[in-house]
């Protein structure tokens, strides 16, 4: 990856406090005033990657109809899936905007594997309500459901920006070279992968990050942890943070892996 095509920042909101890319640590108190790492972060150490997704309300919170049931759990969804198996599928969405890398995924997996049990101060910095119709934050003034909501999550690396950038670089030499090593079987590239949070009947709703590579009728391959295909399913209905598959074939239960291959 030539060093000339990495940004440090991959996105800047009109929405105040929201952007991602590198900065200073959070400060609680500024970040309640609405203000942004990027304001009283300047002259400081960058070593808080910050990173924006999406998240949902839980069922039982929408169906109540309560804006603070929903608020409470769009959020404690967001905190779960950045502190979670989540995080690669974040990070490897960055890694593609910034770089322009193909598969960040997979380049995530790795990098985080590398540094397991080294990345500390994980959490998240502020959420807003999500328009279902744009898929970024209300206006305000407008009125908010809350049912969606898009997160700023920050994680502290490792010697900070200049140390990712030199494991990103290696990571990616390591992945082109072993992209060369001679197949002993047929491959399969995964487009896309994301967690089975629920199920009713024979409907799961899978979720993660970002699904905008996903559309209705794609095909859906469901895993276990041992890494076995135990079922198939195809997608029925997209939103921004998650979509509804129908199961066709095997056993599903929460918390297994859905995958989509190319």
């Amino acid at each position: 990856m030539p060093a000339g095509t990495l940004h440090d920042t991959a996105f800047a909101g009109k929405y105040g406090w929201l952007f991602e890319g590198w900065a200073c640590a959070p400060d609680a108190t500024k970040a309640k005033l609405g203000q942004s790492p990027t304001e009283y972060c300047q002259g400081q150490e960058q070593n808080y990657l910050y990173l924006n997704y999406y998240a949902a309300a839980s069922s039982r919170a929408i169906q109540s109809g309560r804006l603070a049931q929903k608020m409470s759990t769009c959020r404690e969804a967001a905190r779960l899936a950045f502190a979670g198996e989540d995080l690669a599928i974040i990070l490897g969405e960055y890694l593609e905007k910034i770089s322009g890398i193909s598969d960040g995924q997979t380049t995530s997996q790795a990098l985080l594997q590398a540094k397991q049990g080294m990345i500390r101060g994980i959490g998240i910095y502020d959420c807003c309500a999500l328009d279902g119709q744009t898929g970024q934050c209300i206006e305000p003034g407008r009125k908010e459901t809350w049912e969606q909501c898009m997160c700023m999550g920050y994680l502290k690396y490792p010697g900070g920006k200049q140390a990712f950038r030199a494991d990103l670089m290696n990571t990616e030499n390591l992945t082109a070279r072993d992209a060369k090593q001679p197949l002993t079987g047929p491959q399969k590239v995964v487009l896309y992968q994301g967690l089975v949070r629920q199920r009713n009947g024979n409907q799961v709703k899978v979720s993660s990050g970002n699904i905008r590579f996903v559309q209705a009728g794609y095909k859906i391959v469901f895993i276990d942890s041992n890494g076995r295909e135990i079922g198939s399913g195809s997608v029925m209905q997209t939103w921004h943070t998650y979509f509804i598959v129908k199961i066709n074939s095997g056993q599903v239960n929460v918390g297994q892996l859905a995958v989509i291959y190319k």
